[in-house]
């Protein structure tokens, strides 16, 4: 039961494409601080990443569900079926 929801949230939030960034945002740091950053700055950058990408991602279903309701394309998604309710992608 517990698996099967937050496999569901994963899904709502997209979370394979935040794993998918990760190279970029890595790279990008590497970049920015002329090679390895220390262990703590690093840690918290990558934490930043993917609570930032996460709530928007969130934020974006929950705005869109009425909108994405109405579309054929996007009905199947998981605010429009009811299989996650508002308040849970809110908190």
């Amino acid at each position: 039961m517990v698996f099967k929801k937050i496999k569901q949230y994963a899904d709502l939030v997209m979370f394979s494409h935040t794993l998918f960034s990760m190279p970029f945002a890595i790279v990008s740091m590497l970049w920015a601080a002329n090679g390895l950053p220390k262990t703590r700055v690093f840690f918290w950058i990558i934490i930043a990443l993917i609570g930032a990408r996460t709530g928007a991602n969130a934020l974006n279903r929950l705005v869109d569900k009425d909108i994405d309701a109405k579309n054929p394309r996007t009905a199947g998604r998981h605010l429009p079926l009811g299989i996650v309710k508002s308040s849970e992608v809110f908190l």
